[in-house]
């Protein structure tokens, strides 16, 4: 489906994300960036992992498609360094549960970026987290929402639709506000 996926933040969706690409054959390569160190260490003994690193610009060079997987508290920044260094093309997505902050603010740094943002919110999780406590079925049958917005194309939506549906999930389309006021 793709040739590079490129997951920001490793944590308990992070690294089940990778498990269930690997798993189902979505990706040539996958990337990861973490923050600490003993993660980025982590992530290199994984086997879906196929490189790491601590620079978000270099985790995203030649990506097709990013999902930022960190808490929701560090989505909005993350997005403005994706949106300056992500390449042409490139569908960026993220997993956090509030949408209407993270959509108003990928709409201001994206505006300058060839990169495409469409926000999804996949309600998968475990009482536990980290990446000890993954899974590559954590998606499997769960429910995912993906955001609609005016500056995205039905092109980008269908894509974004169609990976977490490969991962496994019943996706709903709604604007972040609907969105917002369900979950």
């Amino acid at each position: 489906m793709f040739n590079q996926i490129t997951i920001i933040g490793p944590g308990l969706l992070g690294t089940s994300l990778g498990m269930a690409i690997k798993a189902k054959g979505l990706a040539q390569r996958i990337n990861v960036w973490a923050r600490r160190p003993e993660i980025r260490g982590a992530c290199r003994l994984l086997d879906w992992c196929d490189a790491e690193h601590s620079d978000i610009s270099e985790a995203v060079q030649e990506s097709d498609f990013v999902v930022a997987c960190t808490p929701v508290r560090h989505i909005e920044n993350v997005l403005g360094e994706i949106a300056r260094v992500a390449p042409s093309g490139c569908v960026v997505t993220d997993v956090g549960s509030v949408k209407g902050a993270i959509c108003q603010a990928a709409d201001k740094v994206f505006t300058a970026s060839d990169a495409i943002f469409v926000g999804s919110h996949p309600m998968a999780g475990s009482e536990k987290a980290g990446m000890d406590n993954a899974s590559p079925d954590l998606f499997e049958e769960r429910p995912c929402f993906v955001v609609s917005r005016k500056k995205v194309s039905l092109e980008s939506l269908e894509i974004v639709s169609s990976f977490w549906q490969a991962i496994g999930m019943s996706v709903t389309i709604s604007s972040p506000n609907e969105h917002d006021e369900i979950v």
